[in-house]
């Protein structure tokens, strides 16, 4: 009886890992797909939030905060192990915690691995700062990855246990 216990338990953090990594993988290229599509004629961004947040098309062919490393393997192999990595860790979450966490960080990485694939770079739209002091333009994938490490942090930080 315990191990039918145990066996649904990993089935549903599985199913957490994969429907947390579809969701956000789908509503990142949905948002990029439309942001294109009404970002491309203005030529000017769209504020938000006064000048604090706003919409404004990027087309990064760097890594990164634009960090220009032009070679094969850290656009495609590394990215590709990165994944691979990702996904092994999902299908080993022990908790609906660390599912959750696997997922933001999968669907981060490949929302920005498919863009770079499909099109040789990432659209990136997010412009978030103060007059002239701007972070680096982002998107939906980006803000997963990082939302995925600080709660990976977190975990390991604060939560006890495996």
């Amino acid at each position: 009886m315990k191990q039918q216990n145990c066996d649904s338990k990993i089935k549903k953090v599985l199913v957490i890992f994969i429907l947390v990594t579809f969701i956000i993988l789908v509503l990142d290229q949905l948002t990029k797909y439309f942001m294109v599509k009404i970002l491309t004629t203005r030529t000017n961004a769209i504020n938000i939030i006064r000048d604090y947040l706003r919409l404004n098309l990027v087309f990064n062919p760097n890594l990164i905060w634009g960090i220009p490393l032009r070679n094969y393997f850290t656009y495609y192999f590394l990215p590709l192990i990165g994944v691979g990595f990702v996904i092994y860790l999902g299908i080993k979450a022990f908790t609906k915690f660390e599912a959750i966490i696997w997922g933001l960080i999968l669907a981060g990485a490949l929302g920005n691995f498919i863009d770079r694939v499909r099109l040789g770079y990432v659209i990136d739209f997010i412009d978030m700062g103060i007059c002239k002091y701007r972070w680096p333009t982002y998107n939906l994938a980006d803000s997963a990855l990082v939302i995925g490490m600080l709660l990976l942090v977190i975990k390991i930080v604060f939560v006890k246990g495996k």
